[in-house]
């Protein structure tokens, strides 16, 4: 962010890991449609109770964070936009040093909600996509989605390079009879670690639907 603010002209800064898919042809409308300098959008991840075994990857210790639920954020890995005026409030209100947590997507959760709680309204803004292995079937990976039309989403975390490479071309042909299912195959055969702690997080979930 702070690279962002010296170096960038855009009012938007976004960050995205290099193994997610983009559909640009369905982003860029839809940012160009919600756009603004509050923006903070991606795909939408619900309150979450951190995980506090120092051996999970996603370990969160209360020396970094003290309560008991993550507010609700964005998906790190597959990639979030935030406006230009929350980038300023982050850097230079020192909310960011402030909070500065070992999860980055739960992090900037905590940013905007701070932002948020402080009387600036964040404009929550949800991307259709999968943010990670546990939303779709990785057993199976070529049997998913036939066609490019069959695929619905904007943003998908988690993919080798060819099946991504795969996936931008018929993106940008945009034709909805495209086959696509050969675009996984490289997905085939690859192990996960299981994820521990999941379990913490099903009531809180279940708690955010209610709301």
């Amino acid at each position: 962010m702070k690279h962002f603010w010296s170096n960038a002209q855009s009012d938007y800064f976004m960050k995205v890991d290099d193994d997610t898919f983009i559909s640009w042809n369905r982003y860029v409308p839809q940012l160009i449609a919600k756009g603004n300098q509050y923006l903070y959008m991606g795909i939408p991840i619900g309150e979450g109770v951190p995980c506090r075994d120092e051996n999970f990857q996603w370990y969160e210790p209360f020396s970094t964070y003290k309560k008991e639920l993550f507010p609700k954020g964005m998906s790190g890995g597959s990639g979030y936009t935030i406006g230009k005026s929350n980038v300023d409030m982050v850097l230079h209100a020192g909310i960011g040093e402030a909070n500065t947590l070992y999860n980055e997507d739960r992090a900037v959760g905590v940013w905007m909600f701070t932002i948020n709680k402080a009387g600036t309204k964040v404009d929550y803004e949800g991307v259709e996509g999968i943010d990670g292995f546990w939303a779709w079937d990785t057993t199976k990976p070529m049997e998913q989605w036939k066609t490019w039309g069959d695929l619905k989403y904007t943003l998908f975390h988690g993919l080798e390079g060819a099946t991504i490479g795969c996936l931008a071309k018929a993106s940008e042909l945009d034709n909805k009879d495209e086959s696509i299912d050969q675009c996984f195959k490289p997905e085939v055969g690859k192990v996960y670690e299981e994820l521990q702690c999941a379990a913490l997080n099903t009531g809180a979930q279940a708690d955010e639907k209610r709301k």
